[in-house]
């Protein structure tokens, strides 16, 4: 005798809605439950996706095909242990394609920023996991076709820091789309149009998107350096969206910050509040730059075993509210 479970299943898209309530067994085969489910929900159960709870929240990976055999194997691989538990919860999506089908697919979320760092679309896009990155960038240039002959670059974001970058200027374009992917559901990348090097005319030298030491660089010593934004707390705390912007050997501090006002369409007075240092990380300490520093000669004298070296805008993060109130309270005499 199989004790009976009563099954409650919720919509990704509203964490706080029971959507079904199923009584099943534990040996209820996996095709039974997404069957009784699509009869609840109106919804052909080859295009539901089950997910495991991770506490009361969906886990951001759904079941892997190797766990769809049964009621008991998805309780069993739930991140939340729910063996035990007389009413236990999964999360579910409706699929535009087949489970099957989606199962040798990758959904990426593409963020369009243009040259001035301005988001100004989203895609949602589905790719062959075995595609490669020229595949993406071939797909937005076929949407934008005035950036037909133009380089452009997905990068890979993890805490307003730029992880990794993919380009098909040269070989990297046969990066395998996995690498950018992780194994989150959805992975949001950002590809945008990359600015032209100072001298037009010099070669690009593109470095292995998978030792990012250095970008890229030019054949006249112009080097390609990510600019991130931190906090002025002691954790140097990134935020805001970073960016790429190339430094040519000569350049002082002041020159390259004169181009990033540019570039971020801010006012001098703007920028002025703003330091410019050399980061190599929240655990070291930012040097700040004064104006007549030679900005790739103060990166190149960094300790060797520094992953990558970026610049770093000093702000306060503009979307972070403060916990302190904005007037002052008055005191009566």
């Amino acid at each position: 005798y199989q004790r009976r479970v009563h099954g409650k299943f919720f919509p990704l898209s509203n964490l706080n809605e029971i959507s079904a309530k199923i009584s099943l067994t534990k040996d209820s085969s996996y095709d039974f439950v997404v069957e009784k489910l699509g009869e609840a929900i109106n919804v052909k159960p080859t295009h539901i996706r089950l997910f495991p709870p991770f506490g009361r929240k969906p886990h951001a990976s759904p079941f892997l095909p190797e766990h769809r055999v049964d009621l008991n194997s998805l309780l069993v691989n739930s991140p939340t242990p729910q063996t035990k538990d007389p009413e236990p919860m999964l999360f579910w999506e409706e699929l535009d394609v087949p489970l099957q089908e989606m199962d040798s697919k990758i959904r990426f979320s593409i963020m369009f920023f243009n040259e001035n760092v301005v988001h100004s679309e989203t895609w949602n896009m589905l790719f062959n996991k075995s595609g490669k990155v020229k595949d993406v960038l071939q797909t937005i240039r076929e949407k934008i076709p005035a950036y037909e002959n133009e380089i452009l670059i997905m990068m890979k974001i993890t805490k307003s820091k730029i992880e990794d970058i993919g380009q098909d200027y040269d070989d990297d374009g046969d990066v395998p789309l996995t690498h950018f992917a992780n194994n989150s559901v959805q992975p949001t990348l950002r590809v945008e149009l990359l600015s032209k090097p100072p001298n037009p005319e010099s070669k690009i030298e593109w470095y292995p998107v998978l030792r990012p030491k250095i970008w890229a660089s030019t054949e006249d010593g112009s080097r390609l350096v990510q600019v991130q934004h931190i906090s002025p707390d002691a954790t140097n705390t990134t935020h805001s969206n970073p960016f790429l912007i190339w430094v040519q050997s000569h350049e002082t501090a002041k020159e390259v910050k004169a181009r990033i006002q540019q570039k971020l369409m801010k006012t001098e007075s703007d920028l002025s509040r703003w330091p410019l240092a050399v980061f190599s990380g929240s655990l070291s300490i930012p040097k700040q730059l004064q104006p007549e520093d030679n900005v790739l000669k103060v990166i190149e004298a960094q300790p060797h075993d520094v992953t990558e070296v970026r610049l770093a805008l000093i702000h306060k993060d503009p979307n972070k509210k403060s916990i302190f109130p904005t007037a002052a309270l008055k005191i009566k005499d």
